[in-house]
């Protein structure tokens, strides 16, 4: 019943997103509807957070309407669409640096892909409404203008990182799928900015230079190329999914030129304050982590590496160590000391500040679980954490360098 309600609710999503503009009229009123049975599909799943996102859509729509109704319909649903997609990816953005500023907050991470699909199909709505009341389905006349291209990049990579966002994709492909993924995703965006070129050469040196800094942040990346010089872990889909920023500086642009620039200064203000304070967010959780990890970071030749006292641990509390460059949470619980890695295998989650239930350790980002015997998921799974040794020696715990090789 659950997945054919998801699958159900997408399907008509996407098709409602498509025939909408077709409609004559009272497009706001249709768009209420909509969301009055997406509201109550949300209800039939028992998903909160979708009856939450679907009941405040409802009520921002519905107030727009109500504030602006000397304004055309078309207009007031692309310009308001366009204000939810921003405010709702600025949400998404902050959720993981936020976390790491404030642990309790880590219960909301899961919500994050629910808030991402929202913008992706409220991003699709808008642009629809543009492709077919602006630009009568022609990219012709949508590449006339640069700051179209850039709202067409942005929506691009949305579409990508939804399409990749099931977890049956995220669990079955290998890392050698997701580098092709890559790669023809970035072959296919180097051919939309070909295109583009060849429709509108009128660029200024901003716009080429930014254009080229997203291709040379797309190669960095990907998986077959730089990533694994500076990223512990290289992970296909997590690779794909930092193509966020790509995606969040092209909308910033699209909004400047689309409209911004030519509003009041007040709007501006607000404007530069929301990036500013998502942009000050991610960069300070960065320093912070690269602080953090520095202090339990750990370079050895032995085989077992002391990590800290006994008495410095908490039952059923996870600490991060950091050993030869391999991030390994470590767990006392029943009495005994349980290490594992600290990358989830789902997306990169950090093992260590989950919780053990039922001899399991629960990532705190989409509870997927790993035995606290050998690292592996509940039977019928296949994945796996690299597991280590470890031991007790003067009151200190030892964890292995090397993970234990799986029976």
């Amino acid at each position: 019943m659950k997945f054919n309600t998801i699958t159900l609710t997408l399907i008509l999503t996407v098709l409602f997103i498509f025939i909408s503009p077709l409609i004559p009229n009272n497009y706001i009123y249709y768009i209420l509807i909509f969301l009055i049975i997406l509201h109550f599909l949300a209800h039939l799943r028992k998903h909160k957070t979708d009856r939450v996102i679907t009941g405040f859509l409802f009520i921002v729509y519905l107030l727009y309407f109500l504030i602006f109704k000397n304004v055309d319909q078309k207009v007031l649903v692309l310009r308001t669409s366009g204000v939810l997609a921003f405010l709702l990816l600025n949400l998404v953005l902050l959720i993981g640096p936020w976390t790491r500023f404030k642990p309790n907050l880590v219960k909301y991470y899961k919500e994050r892909r629910h808030l991402g699909v929202t913008v992706l199909l409220i991003a699709l709505l808008h642009f629809s409404f543009i492709f077919r009341g602006y630009f009568n389905y022609s990219l012709y006349q949508q590449y006339q203008s640069s700051f179209t291209f850039f709202g067409s990049t942005a929506l691009f990579v949305f579409v990508l990182l939804g399409l990749s966002s099931w977890n049956y994709i995220q669990k079955h492909f290998s890392l050698k799928t997701w580098k092709i993924i890559h790669f023809l995703t970035l072959l296919f965006y180097l051919g939309m900015i070909y295109i583009f070129y060849s429709i509108n050469k009128d660029l200024t040196t901003f716009e080429i230079i930014l254009i080229s800094l997203f291709v040379l942040y797309w190669i960095f990346v990907a998986p077959f190329s730089f990533s694994k010089l500076i990223i512990k872990e290289v992970n296909g889909w997590k690779q794909l999914h930092v193509l966020i920023y790509i995606a969040y500086f092209s909308v910033m642009y699209h909004i400047w030129q689309a409209q911004l620039k030519l509003q009041g200064l007040w709007l501006k203000i607000l404007f530069f304050i929301i990036i500013s304070f998502v942009i000050l967010s991610h960069l300070y959780g960065w320093i912070k982590k690269f602080k953090e990890d520095k202090k339990i970071t750990i370079s050895t030749d032995n085989e077992f590496v002391q990590v800290d006292k006994i008495e410095n641990f908490v039952e059923g509390k996870g600490r991060k160590f950091i050993v030869n460059n391999k991030e390994i949470a470590v767990f006392k619980y029943k009495d005994e000391f349980i290490a594992v890695s600290n990358v989830c295998r789902h997306q990169k989650g950090p093992i260590y500040q989950g919780k053990i239930v039922n001899d399991y350790v629960y990532c705190p980002w989409h509870y997927w679980s790993y035995s606290t015997k050998d690292g592996c998921g509940p039977p019928g799974t296949h994945d796996c954490l690299p597991y280590y040794e470890t031991k007790i020696e003067n009151d200190y715990v030892y964890v292995s360098k090397n993970p234990k090789e799986k029976i």
